[in-house]
Formats: structure tokens, sequence, C-alpha cells
């Protein structure tokens, strides 16, 4: 019974743990994580080798490959939605792009402007895995609508 219990709790926190790895901010701190994870893998299933039969290490080695390969798509994933190409050189953001860049209709104040362009920016800064051409964007349509 306490080896099942073990069992349990080693695949919920693996489970957790994979969660809030495709969540981690930055791609360094990804791949130490990933670093770390896999050697805490490779040391359990090590220990289970010794302790347990070895259906469990198939069963391990298994669901380690099953979280990899998740990452590796939701990584390609984030990598092909980031590459938008950039802009034309020279070409001014029209009043009717900058409110469609910021989700807004025509006639909107100046706080709502505020307040999409600060909504907008926390989830696409470079800094939390969107790209610079999307945030240049997003200042830009700011500043047309604002005059700033």
């Amino acid at each position: 019974m306490p080896r099942v219990l073990l069992i349990v709790a080693v695949l919920v926190a693996l489970y957790y743990g994979l969660r809030w790895f495709s969540r981690a901010p930055t791609p360094q701190a990804r791949a130490v994580i990933g670093r770390l994870l896999v050697l805490g893998l490779s040391g359990l299933l090590l220990l289970l080798s010794v302790r347990m039969h070895n259906w469990l290490i198939i069963a391990g080695a298994v669901l380690g490959y099953i979280g990899w390969r998740v990452y590796r798509q939701r990584q390609q994933a984030r990598q092909d939605t980031s590459t938008t190409p950039p802009p034309p050189q020279g070409a001014a953001m029209t009043r009717q792009q900058a409110l469609s860049v910021l989700g807004l209709q025509d006639g909107a104040d100046e706080q709502s402007i505020i307040d999409a362009h600060r909504r907008l920016i926390q989830k696409l800064h470079p800094d939390r895995g969107g790209n610079d051409f999307l945030a240049a964007q997003i200042n830009e349509a700011k500043r047309t609508l604002l005059g700033d």
C-alpha cells in the first residue's frame, strides 16, 4: 500500500511539475528546469529499478516521453505564433489600424485606450513570452491614438 501511495504522489507531482514547467517565464528558466526534471526522473527510474518491478520503469519512461513530446509541441507552437513579419519601413499606423490592434471601437476614450494597452502589453511583452514586433505594434497604436 505505501508503494501505491508513493507512485500516486510522484505522478501527481510530475503532473503539476509539467504544468508549471510549461508556463516557465523564460527559455533559460525552462532549460534549467528541464534539466532538473530529466535528472529527477532519471533518479526516480533508477530507484524504481532497484526497488520495484520492471513494468514501473517502462511506465515511467513512457510518461516521461509523453511529457517531453507535449512540451516540445507547445514550444513549437509558441515559436510558430511569434514569427510575425516586420512592418514595412516608414509606414505610419492609421487610427483605424491602431484601434484594431488594441481591440477598440471608434470613439474610445483615453482611459479605455490606456487600459487596453496595459492589458495587451502584459500578455505580449517580450519578457513574458511575446515578441518585439507585437509589443512595438501595441506601443505604436497607443502613441497613434493618444498623440504621444
